[in-house]
């Protein structure tokens, strides 16, 4: 129900100011007067973190009359331990306002403490205390003209892999729509969290369908791959099932075939799939399935295109490799794989 509702909050802006105006500016007017609310579980422990609630509960009344706004109308802090910005507040009254300066901090989330937890489909709320210091106490912003404000924030103690947020909150000495710009943060390096991951069931692996087998995460008929791997005959439903679990987003997803000692089934054409921006997975039960039909693509290297050659039959290994989110494709550390048990091709 929240696009509705955005779409009728647009229309009254537009309505009340009888002119073009710009969806990024509607956006600024909506975040910038936006009311945080209280932690959902608990609304005395402090506001519910930005990430979750945005800039708050639009107040469509002070959208329409408030004579300022500040942009950018968000902080993106990225990872580490805080950041500075620049924010400029734009005055489109008739008289000079007086904004004081300050700042709040929401409940912030981070890896829960209990045995066997994976971040971050377990999670704990925490509280802590972010800083934010600014070049002057107040700003004072000219009638029809701007300011400049410096703002540096400090995300404070806490845990590490935590994800932060608050508020810079300008609020008018003089009485009228208090303005507010959300932030956001990730305490610690985002690199260092591991995506090819599953603490429930060994993953990533590779199964066969096999009957009077059984496995103890996928159950009876499925057989996983020991080291010393399967024959696969591809007729039926004897395909080798690769199966992964995505901790956290990643930024591309390559499979490769190689011939079973290693070299190159082809220098170039030795892709079976290439994927990007994949989301993680929505919990730390759930798995991404890809069952290989013994074909590489021939198409430029690539791994999806319609030209594909089968692979001879014969013994070979699948390279599963995960780029991070935020990762540099040309650097090795960026990068988290997976190789096969060996997997023999044995068409009839």
């Amino acid at each position: 129900m929240a696009s509705p509702h955005c779409a009728g909050l647009v229309a009254l802006i537009l309505q009340a100011k009888h002119k073009s105006i710009s969806p990024g500016m509607i956006r600024t007017l909506l975040m910038n007067t936006a009311l945080p609310k209280g932690f959902n579980l608990q609304p005395a422990a402090g506001l519910e973190p930005t990430w979750r609630q945005g800039a708050g509960l639009a107040q469509i009344v002070d959208a329409v009359t408030t004579p300022a706004w500040v942009s950018p109308s968000k902080i993106s802090l990225g990872e580490g331990t805080g950041g500075a910005s620049q924010l400029t507040v734009t005055n489109g009254g008739t008289s000079p306002i007086t904004y004081d300066l300050s700042e709040v901090t929401t409940v912030g989330t981070g890896p829960s403490t209990a045995a066997g937890a994976v971040y971050p489909f377990n999670f704990s709320y925490l509280g802590g205390a972010n800083s934010a210091t600014f070049g002057s106490p107040s700003v004072t912003v000219p009638a029809g003209g701007t300011a400049t404000i410096n703002v540096n924030i400090r995300a404070g103690a806490w845990r590490d892999k935590s994800l932060y947020g608050g508020y810079v909150v300008l609020t008018p000495r003089d009485g009228g729509v208090t303005l507010r710009v959300p932030y956001v943060g990730f305490f610690g390096d985002y690199q260092s969290l591991p995506v090819l991951t599953s603490a429930s069931c060994g993953l990533p692996a590779v199964f066969q369908v096999r009957a009077g087998s059984g496995d103890a995460c996928l159950g009876a008929g499925i057989s996983r791959l020991g080291a010393a791997g399967a024959t696969f005959t591809l007729q039926g439903n004897d395909f080798p099932i690769l199966l992964f679990h995505l901790n956290h987003q990643a930024r591309r997803l390559n499979v490769q075939v190689f011939k079973a000692d290693g070299s190159a089934v082809h220098p170039v054409f030795n892709y079976v799939t290439e994927q990007e921006f994949l989301g993680r997975n929505s919990a730390a039960t759930t798995f991404f399935e890809f069952d290989w039909d013994g074909t590489r693509s021939q198409d430029n290297g690539g791994g999806n295109g319609d030209h594909r050659k089968v692979v001879p039959n014969g013994r070979y290994i699948l390279k599963l490799s995960v780029l991070k989110a935020l990762g540099n494709a040309s650097n090795p550390a960026d990068w988290e794989t997976f190789t096969t048990p060996p997997i023999a091709l044995a068409r009839p």
